[in-house]
């Protein structure tokens, strides 16, 4: 209790004001933690993407793979040398899956060899992880000596 013409502030006075600081500080810094875990995955996410520009880059440069057994060739060569960001990251390149061109009357992309044999035209599905973000993406690989079909 205050005496008539006391100055200053009572205890409960100092302790409610000091709950209710507590309260919005609280508050600001929840949201202050909730982006700074937004940025983190979002650069990972634009760190896997650009992996996976620059491994469908990669695979324009490696020999062409005819039917038969290719997935494995085309991931050891997107793996060796080993892959790495900018920042130092390492990146996992895991080709899911080859398909090859399939002629008329298909006229699509499918798993195993054409009757007739190779088209020269291959359709290569990659996974890229840079940390624990990842990208997927297709890339058309085209033998440069075949003839048209």
């Amino acid at each position: 209790m205050r005496r008539r013409g006391a100055a200053g502030t009572t205890l409960l006075e100092v302790l409610v004001a000091v709950a209710l600081v507590s309260t919005v500080l609280l508050g600001v810094m929840a949201g202050m933690l909730t982006t700074v875990r937004a940025s983190g995955s979002n650069s990972s996410g634009v760190a896997s993407d650009a992996a996976l520009v620059s491994v469908t880059e990669r695979m324009k440069s490696l020999p062409y793979r005819p039917c038969g057994g290719a997935a494995p060739d085309y991931e050891q060569q997107l793996n060796q040398p080993r892959l790495h960001t900018a920042a130092g990251q390492e990146i996992e390149v895991r080709v899911e899956g080859v398909e090859q061109w399939q002629p008329a009357p298909a006229n699509r992309y499918a798993p195993g060899c054409p009757a007739g044999g190779d088209r020269g035209t291959q359709l290569v599905r990659v996974l890229v992880t840079v940390g624990d973000s990842s990208s997927r993406g297709s890339v058309v690989v085209r033998n440069p000596t075949a003839r048209p079909a």
